[in-house]
């Protein structure tokens, strides 16, 4: 995977109550951790929250530094970001934006070459409660809602083109549930798709339901079916 995005706020709160750390802001942007010029900036805004706090040591004569790493590997943290009315780069197709990786895998997941977006991305690990314990190997959490509009691609493992997509989707971990997915086809049929995809992988467990009142049976719907499918409507 490439190195995570970076937050910038222009403007915001730091807030420190406790052992628990809130950086707020309405004003940020999410870039390139590279310094890449060629990556896109996306306006954002952001709510990190983090307990300072990680596992009991019994090192009394602990440094700062050392103390920090730990912080960086143990301690529970939070972080909200909200993106509103992302419209894709037109100046050329192969513009490259860094967005949040929930955000960033449903994308993929729909080859999206143009879209106008809205999505809500959460990261987590452990419990922001103070009266939890401090779990060391506590798992990194991804969880993301988009609402996608005037969109244009199509399913990875369907490759059925749609235009004038408008869609919600949801990503808990590596689920990826499609709410709804309206959009048209090459003939002008409009096509809807809803369903549940369990991993991201080749193994990814795939149940998805498509519905048309008016779709053409010509190669573009045929040759994303399929092989045993194709061969059978074919012979029809």
């Amino acid at each position: 995977l490439p190195p995570l995005p970076r937050i910038e706020l222009e403007s915001g709160r730091i807030t420190l109550i406790g052992q628990d750390l809130l950086v707020a802001g309405e004003r940020g942007r999410i870039v390139s951790s590279s310094g890449d010029q060629a990556v896109v900036p996306v306006e954002a805004s952001a709510e990190i929250r983090v307990r300072l706090e990680s596992t009991p040591t019994e090192n009394e004569d602990e440094d700062l530094a050392a103390w920090g790493m730990r912080l960086v590997r143990e301690a529970p943290f939070q972080i909200n970001l909200e993106l509103k009315d992302f419209q894709s780069p037109k100046d050329s197709p192969e513009t490259i934006v860094d967005l949040p990786r929930p955000v960033a895998k449903e994308l993929s997941m729909l080859t999206a070459r143009q879209w106008n977006l809205t999505a809500r991305a959460q990261v987590l690990r452990g419990s922001m409660n103070p009266d939890s314990p401090i779990e060391a190997d506590a798992p990194i959490l991804a969880s993301a809602e988009l609402w996608l509009t005037d969109g244009e691609g199509m399913y990875e493992k369907f490759g059925y083109p749609l235009k004038d997509v408008d869609a919600r989707l949801t990503v808990e971990d590596e689920t990826i549930e499609i709410e709804f997915l309206s959009g048209i086809g090459p003939s002008g049929g409009r096509l809807g798709l809803t369903g549940v995809i369990e991993g991201t992988g080749d193994d990814a467990a795939v149940d998805l339901t498509l519905r048309s009142e008016r779709i053409a049976l010509d190669d573009h719907l045929l040759s994303a079916l399929p092989d045993s499918t194709e061969r059978g409507v074919r012979s029809l």
